[in-house]
């Protein structure tokens, strides 16, 4: 998002003439450059934010443009975009296919009017892309290219039900029917005979020789404390932090004077675990430290700009991350550790206690993918019966699919294998967008080496994170010390004891009949609030995982504003079953279920599409 780019590759005059009409979509910056190409049948247009290093290297002689989206890392090193045009300008496109970091590469070739672009492993700088004959027009932003005249602009019904039941999209498709992203670690060349891909990179897990956990600890450290050094300069650094895994991590590796002359915070209510264990993490680190609270209306407040930065994509559990705009100075390097949770294995399901393969099938499914969001048949009833049966089963049929392709050996490695493109690519591009329109966005854990090394561990050590909290044990013990979300406990002890979730602790035996059963919950419930609330949220049976509560939001805060905007709205009746939408809102305001992010992604979806007037 630091570089904005509109582009349009045809041979007729009157489609290049309106690149000006797709660049005054692009988000506006602060202080920015802008830089032009103008030679048929490209004509391109990019806004670059004044403190990013040159995005543009220009060969003379060959007449060879590069153009960096983002940041490429080889060997521990940042490769700016004119070493990037001199190794292909020797080696070819090759030259771009082992790089690690969050980027996209552009280069233009006049001499074969060819215009050619490459992905990181993960696509995580996302670059739209609609083609008809021999005319593509290209962007990183969505609503930048449906400023041209011929882009298409009818949704794309397999992408609402991606969007409804995950809460993000999971291929290439975007929220437009025919425009899509890039796929990740490909080639793409646009010519005047069209669009073509080639495949560079897939992920794979092919374990390595198994040599005793410690020795797989030491090698996740030594992979992960390069990619980390490496990209601690001398200015200070902005490092949120949070109660899991990752955050601390990161923060184990970076040198300890740099550490300590960092900008640390976390946001959330003061009870959540994330910023109790955020800020004593910090204080290990020796650390400033701020608390960045969660405004109650947040979703309301925050939704038009994030909507804006993420092409309408708005995921209930990313959208509080905006909050860290205000943590820092435009340009400051933000390190953050999303991937590792994944990649280590804090996402296995422990497939390999259930025997039977639909039931395999069906963990994945709910787990991975639908979790909160809309389950099927719930879909069906919310959904306009046209609308559903023309989509209905494509996203189970997409994982399907992408499970019989992945390239491990157990079901539950190839939906980690399937995972890193179906929602962690998705996740890192929602952040990445956020965040890179202010910081220097840094994620370690997309270096080559570290990627490779993680995705080789034996799976005895994947499971329950193994490696990765022996890692912490024997290169940060003092940060294994302090407790983590999921056990609430230190690592150390995790690391001993092995994985007793918190949520699994001390559940009280149901004693009395089922009839009477509602009764205790909700005498319990009562007493719960009023502890609850008495405390401050310290206390009582209250949910400290989150940062923020989703449902009561809807249920105390703005019950008006999003009953307004799912009933009210006067797109919804051309998709939706609008008295199927009051009972589902009617049931989580009478607290029979918690529809929260289901309400939350059917009031984005409608909010784009009013935005967009598509």
């Amino acid at each position: 998002m630091e570089v904005g780019l509109a582009c349009v590759f045809s041979p007729d005059p009157s489609a290049r003439a309106h690149v000006d009409d797709m660049a005054r979509q692009l988000v506006s910056l602060e202080d920015t450059d802008r830089n032009a190409i103008d030679t048929a049948p490209l004509a391109l247009r990019m806004r670059t934010a004044t403190w990013t290093a040159p995005a543009v290297a220009r060969d003379p002689a060959s007449g060879c443009t590069l153009i960096l989206l983002g940041r490429a890392w080889l060997g521990g090193q940042d490769i700016p975009a004119a070493s990037l045009l001199q190794g292909f300008l020797r080696d070819g496109p090759p030259a771009l296919t082992r790089l690690g970091g969050s980027f996209g590469i552009l280069v233009w070739q006049p001499q074969t009017e060819t215009l050619m672009a490459v992905t990181d492993r993960l696509a995580t700088k996302k670059i739209y892309a609609w083609n008809s004959g021999d005319t593509t027009l290209l962007s990183t932003e969505l609503r930048a290219l449906l400023g041209h005249p011929r882009a298409p602009r009818e949704i794309d019904g397999m992408a609402v039900e991606q969007f409804l039941i995950t809460s993000h999209l999971i291929d290439t498709r975007s929220l437009i029917r025919d425009v899509r992203v890039l796929p990740p670690a490909t080639i793409a060349r646009i010519d005047r005979t069209g669009l073509s891909f080639e495949r560079y990179w897939a992920p794979s897990i092919k374990p390595g020789h198994d040599d005793g956990l410690d020795n797989w600890a030491d090698r996740l450290g030594d992979a992960l404390s390069c990619a980390v050094r490496a990209r601690c300069g001398d200015a200070p650094l902005l490092l949120p932090l949070s109660g899991g895994l990752d955050a601390r991590s990161v923060a184990a590796f970076i040198p300890p004077a740099v550490a300590a002359n960092a900008t640390t915070c976390s946001f959330g209510h003061r009870h959540c675990y994330d910023v109790r264990y955020g800020r004593r993490i910090a204080r290990t680190l020796g650390a400033r430290f701020s608390r960045l609270p969660i405004p109650e209306d947040f979703f309301r407040r925050y939704l038009e700009p994030v909507q804006m930065l993420c092409d309408g994509e708005v995921s209930i559990e990313a959208l509080p991350i905006y909050r860290l705009i205000e943590a820092g100075h435009p340009g400051q390097t933000m390190l953050m550790g999303y991937l590792g949770d994944a990649l280590s294995g804090g996402h296995l399901l422990g497939l390999e206690d259930t025997r039977n393969p639909e039931s395999q099938l069906d963990a994945v499914w709910r787990k991975k993918y639908q979790s909160k969001g809309f389950s099927e048949d719930l879909l069906a009833q919310v959904m306009l019966p046209e609308r559903y049966q023309a989509i209905k089963g494509s996203t189970r049929a997409l994982m399907q699919a992408a499970l019989d392709e992945a390239a491990a050996e157990t079901l539950d490695e190839k939906a980690l294998v399937v995972e890193l493109h179906h929602r962690q690519s998705r996740y890192i591009s929602y952040f990445g967008r956020l965040l890179s329109s202010r910081y220097r966005v840094e994620n370690p854990f997309l270096d080559t080496d570290v990627l490779d090394t993680f995705l080789s561990l034996p799976l005895v050590h994947r499971q329950e994170q193994r490696a990765y909290r022996r890692m912490l044990v024997r290169h940060a013990p003092r940060l294994a010390a302090v407790p983590e979300n999921k056990t609430r406990r230190p690592v150390t002890y995790a690391d001993a004891h092995g994985v007793n979730p918190a949520s699994a602790m001390n559940t009280p035996g149901v004693l009395l009949p089922t009839g009477m059963q509602w009764r205790q919950r909700k005498i319990r419930r009562l007493l719960d609030g009023l502890l609850v609330s008495a405390s401050g949220g310290w206390l009582g049976s209250h949910n400290r995982n989150h940062y923020v509560h989703h449902d009561e939001s809807i249920r105390r805060t703005d019950p008006e504003w999003f009953r307004t905007q799912l009933l009210d709205n006067p797109c919804a009746a051309d998709w939706f079953n609008v008295p199927a939408l009051e009972r589902l809102f009617e049931e989580h305001i009478t607290r029979k279920q918690d529809h929260s992010t289901r309400i939350n992604n059917i009031v984005a979806f409608l909010t784009w599409r009013e935005t967009a007037g598509i």
